[in-house]
């Protein structure tokens, strides 16, 4: 059962710019792990495999973590992947413009720009000056609009909130599950009609994985084949923090990157 997602995927090549940048936000580190195995179930959804690589998650004060991964490369990508929409204590100025931001202002209201991390080569849409952090929201441009939808609320237990159209592109927030205030978050799931199925690899620059924790990885596991998955891969293990990990890494109908983790009982 998926009981709530863990993280949004930063990656970069520089742990220390990742962290940088995030702090810059306002946002506050939790830990920070230097030399994780890279498991070899990976390859197929890296750019270049490397044997190791480095970790740190950032906390805003409400919603779902960050997790900065620092790789050997990070590809550029035509696909940001997982865009966050934050909310922000401090004040950063932005840009107003594009079409995923008239549709981040028309899911969640007037306020937010297109702000571009500084020394990394991805961007994310925040509200400056809020009463505190939270991040709102993962916007997800997709080219397989309907497929997206039924992956995530047929495989991931999704629920559709609302649904409409700015600019003849179709866009949908959907909600998933999350038993604990830390690991709720949306999903604001946007049509690009022009755009070509591509599957993201974790080493994209930007944000190109979405981790959510389940109780049962080969129940959850089977249920994402049943939706359409591009790809399931195999179960391994990791461990992170000092704590053991089984993952499962898994691709939708618009190449979307997905992981699954559940926590090893001892």
């Amino acid at each position: 059962m998926i009981v709530g997602v863990d993280h949004i995927a930063l990656a970069c090549t520089d742990l220390e710019a990742g962290q940088r940048a995030l702090e810059s936000l306002g946002l506050d580190q939790r830990f920070a792990d230097r030399g994780v195995m890279n498991a070899p179930q990976k390859k197929d959804l890296l750019n270049a495999y490397g044997p190791l690589h480095d970790i740190a998650v950032f906390d805003p004060q409400s919603g779902t973590a960050i997790e900065i991964t620092a790789h050997d490369v990070a590809q550029a990508s035509t696909h940001n992947g997982f865009t966050p929409v934050l909310d922000l204590s401090v004040e950063r100025k932005g840009e107003r413009e594009g079409a995923e931001l008239d549709c981040v202002t028309a899911a969640y209201g007037e306020g937010y720009e297109l702000y571009r991390l500084p020394d990394l080569d991805t961007y994310c849409f925040l509200r400056s000056g809020q009463e505190k952090s939270a991040l709102r929201a993962g916007i997800l441009t997709v080219s397989d609009f309907e497929g997206s939808l039924a992956f995530f609320t047929g495989g991931l237990s999704a629920k559709v909130e609302r649904q409409d159209v700015v600019a003849e592109r179709r866009w949908a927030v959907v909600k998933l599950p999350g038993v604990m205030p830390k690991w709720r978050l949306e999903l604001l799931i946007v049509e690009d009609p022009i755009s070509h199925k591509r599957t993201m690899r974790l080493d994209d620059a930007g944000w190109p994985c979405l981790a959510c924790l389940t109780t049962s990885i080969e129940a959850d596991g089977e249920k994402l084949r049943q939706a359409s998955a591009g790809r399931v891969g195999e179960i391994f293990d990791l461990e992170v923090n000092g704590k053991a990990l089984r993952i499962l890494l898994a691709t939708g109908p618009s190449g979307e990157l997905v992981e699954l983790i559940e926590i090893s009982k001892k």
